[in-house]
């Protein structure tokens, strides 16, 4: 059996923090709005776990957040 190991990660495309957020907004909207998710759940897992391990978790997280609460502020009134 041979194991290769990477030391250095592989570089990302350059416009990768923007495709892949596009990728994960378009997936949360769906779900937001209960219709079908167009990437499949393996895929968007690998896109942030790719994310995550290349120290992108931070402003993910911070756009995951603005997506959740603009949702939510659109909708609260019909609870009041």
């Amino acid at each position: 059996m041979i194991l290769f190991l990477f030391l250095v990660k592989p570089n990302l495309p350059v416009n990768f923090q923007e495709e892949t957020w596009e990728k994960l907004k378009l997936a949360i909207n769906a779900i937001h709005e209960k219709k079908a998710i167009v990437y499949s759940l393996e895929e968007l897992y690998k896109a942030v776990e790719n994310m995550c391990s290349h120290k992108m978790a931070s402003p993910l997280y911070d756009k995951l957040k603005d997506e959740c609460e603009k949702h939510v502020k659109g909708n609260i009134n019909q609870f009041t």
